[in-house]
């Protein structure tokens, strides 16, 4: 075999030598390229989460940690060469601590204010009196003091036209005057001698100051009549309160009413009259009022007034029966009635009733 490969050695040419080793060459770079062109894969398994306990929604949110870029690998990588990926660590959620509760205080409320006791019994209101005609006072004088009486001035020289009346026919009788501070109370009654029926009877003046000259600083006046209508003939009780920032030391006397239609029936009798005096130093009257003639619409008034020793208006009182048209007959309704005397002496009382 020597022998007949050293025969073929020495009849090849050394052209065909050059060509048998380029084809070797070729062969042996067509299988190492085959084997580059086949990409790498390489499998990434990535850690499993662990779940952990539910976080409360009052717990501050984890903070997301950042994802892992993704590995890039370079196709044209030597194929020797491998590429070690350590496996990432299992990432477990570290719960937050629950917030701190913060207590708020309650409020606070406010101290309430002490309130002083009252007591339940009221003060009566101290009144000195002084009758309308009386001694006369010097114009110039020094004006009463608070609470004090009024000076009075001398009657006028024909008493039949004082006081003035507006409507032709008002006189008045009893007049009693009280001071008090900025206040006057007058107390009277009042006569409709005008030959009608009178309504809307409002009681008012002229007042006058120390020096006799009207005050035309602004007074608050306020009065009240005892009755809605006016009989003619009828005695009436009236009350007048005045608020000047002046002294009144004399005052005229006016009254403004209209001409009425229908005037109240005054035929009305009473039973069981008892006075006596109350804890409160009130004089009292209590009775029964009957009505002898033809049944009332709806209209019923009884009117106590309490006179001192001179026959002088002290007090008065009304009392008004819920259903005045039930009073008739032997039916009587009883009624009570309490005076309050002003620190005066109530020496007798009149008792009237009005209605129709």
């Amino acid at each position: 075999m020597l022998k007949q490969f050293i025969s073929y050695r020495d009849k090849l040419s050394p052209v065909m030598l050059l060509v048998l080793g380029l084809g070797l060459i070729s062969l042996a770079c067509s299988l190492g390229s085959e084997q580059a062109a086949k990409p790498l894969r390489i499998k990434n398994s990535l850690a499993t989460l662990t779940p952990t306990a539910a976080i409360s929604q009052a717990e501050a949110p984890v903070e997301a940690l950042p994802q892992p870029a993704e590995a890039v690998l370079n196709q044209q990588a030597a194929p020797a060469e491998a590429v070690q990926i350590a496996r990432l660590p299992t990432l477990t959620p570290t719960p937050l601590s629950q917030p701190a509760s913060v207590a708020f205080a309650a409020p606070t409320q406010p101290a309430a204010n002490p309130v002083a006791a009252v007591d339940p019994s009221p003060t009566p209101t101290t009144w000195t009196f002084t009758e309308v005609t009386a001694t006369p006072t010097t114009p110039g004088a020094t004006p009463p003091p608070a609470g004090g009486p009024l000076p009075t001035l001398p009657p006028p020289a024909d008493p039949t036209k004082t006081p003035k009346s507006k409507v032709a026919g008002w006189s008045f009788r009893g007049v009693q005057t009280w001071h008090q501070q900025d206040s006057m109370l007058v107390i009277g009654e009042i006569i409709n001698n005008t030959g009608k029926p009178q309504q809307a009877v409002d009681i008012t003046g002229t007042f006058y100051d120390d020096k006799d000259q009207v005050i035309k600083n602004e007074l608050d006046i306020l009065s009240h009549v005892a009755v809605d209508v006016v009989p003619v003939g009828a005695h009436i009780p009236f009350e007048l309160v005045i608020e000047s920032s002046q002294p009144v030391y004399r005052l005229d006397l006016l009254a403004l009413s209209e001409p009425a239609d229908n005037p109240p029936r005054q035929d009305f009798q009473f039973a069981n009259i008892s006075q006596q005096q109350n804890e409160s130093n009130l004089y009292c009257l209590e009775g029964q009022i009957q009505n002898i003639g033809s049944p009332l619409a709806d209209y019923l008034i009884v009117v106590a007034i309490g006179y001192n020793a001179q026959g002088n208006v002290v007090s008065f009182g009304e009392y008004s029966p819920a259903s005045p048209g039930v009073i008739v007959g032997d039916q009587a309704s009883p009624f009570e009635m309490c005076l309050d005397p002003l620190d005066q002496q109530i020496a007798r009382h009149e008792i009237r009733a009005l209605g129709y």
